[in-house]
């Protein structure tokens, strides 16, 4: 997806669309194919009671949920700012961080 972005971009790299609409857009549509998926398999009257029953879990989830997003609303940012390679350089680096603040 770094591609596409990254070739969706005006040459003084500024989009034109409004990138948090994408992303909200695109989360918008997992969400609907994942509802759609799970309607096949249950009732919508069962879901919903599901959902009453389990509401704490649904909030739960709903907080790496937007963390999620804010991340992909992020990638725009950075790709903005690198190139798709070095963004993607960059972002296997965390890796590497990851584990040395583990080991300290």
């Amino acid at each position: 997806s770094g591609i596409v972005v990254t070739a969706s971009q005006k040459s003084d790299n500024s989009y034109s669309y409004n990138t948090v609409t994408v992303v909200l857009l695109t989360e918008a549509t997992k969400l609907t194919a994942s509802f759609l998926i799970y309607l096949r398999e249950v009732s919508l009257s069962t879901m919903w009671s599901e959902i009453k029953t389990h509401s704490k879990v649904l909030v739960l989830y709903m907080i790496p949920a937007l963390l999620y997003c804010l991340y992909n609303n992020l990638a725009f940012v950075n790709l903005a700012a690198f190139d798709p390679t070095t963004y993607f350089l960059l972002l296997q680096l965390r890796v590497a961080v990851t584990g040395i603040v583990f080991q300290v």
